[in-house]
């Protein structure tokens, strides 16, 4: 799905019965099927006043023994954006703050500070793979032109190739066994597009924070 810049907060995947992937893009899309993951590294990141965030990585650093894991209050910027340059793999559990006026400075909330999208982009940092648990991370901010801009659109013209991302404030705790089951079949081979569909399956619609989970997430690009 390629949509329009007035379409950013749908959630495309609980919009179709198969595996569902979005980009920004037809230029970027066709970007993330040509890219080769630059390790096979794995980054685990949790960042601060999130209790659920810790247990997701946590129950991931079981699933990815090699994985360079990050906690609080180690999680600081610096050392985030150092252990994510180069990543195959990264997920991030921490708050997020969507900055609808600028969406340059939309964040991640870590330890020390914010690390806003400008600064992921100034950085160079892209990791080959990245799910951003957290809240509105994958909402893109339209202009003119159809143009977008967020975490996903600076991080595909980074480098990245396949992102799985919130359009929606998810809650905390609720969401480590969708994370828990997407890992479990990226581990397998599958895109995260194919890993988030069948980690979808696992959650009980009937329970409010269920639907949350299952509506909220999108994957983005090809990988």
């Amino acid at each position: 799905v390629i949509p329009s810049a007035k379409l950013p907060h749908l959630p495309w995947s609980a919009l179709h019965t198969a595996p569902t992937t979005v980009a920004p893009s037809a230029d970027l899309w066709v970007r993330t099927t040509r890219r080769e993951p630059p390790s096979d590294s794995v980054v685990l990141l949790a960042g601060p006043g999130l209790p659920g965030a810790v247990q997701e990585v946590a129950a991931l650093a079981e699933r990815h023994p090699a994985a360079s894991v990050l906690l609080p209050p180690d999680s600081t910027v610096e050392a985030v954006t150092d252990v994510l340059h180069g990543a195959g793999l990264a997920h991030l559990a921490c708050h997020g703050q969507l900055r609808a006026d600028n969406p340059m400075f939309s964040a991640l909330v870590l330890c020390d500070g914010p690390l806003t999208v400008h600064e992921l982009a100034a950085r160079g940092i892209a990791p080959h793979r990245i799910v951003l648990a957290a809240c509105n991370s994958g909402v893109e901010v339209g202009y003119e032109g159809n143009e977008m801009l967020g975490f996903v659109s600076a991080l595909f013209a980074g480098g990245t190739a396949g992102l799985v991302a919130s359009t929606l404030v998810v809650p905390d705790l609720d969401t480590v066994p969708l994370m828990r089951a997407l890992h479990e079949h990226v581990r397998t081979g599958a895109t995260l597009a194919a890993a988030l569909h069948a980690a979808r399956a696992t959650l009980d619609r009937d329970e409010p924070a269920g639907l949350v989970n299952w509506c909220a997430w999108n994957a983005f690009g090809a990988a």
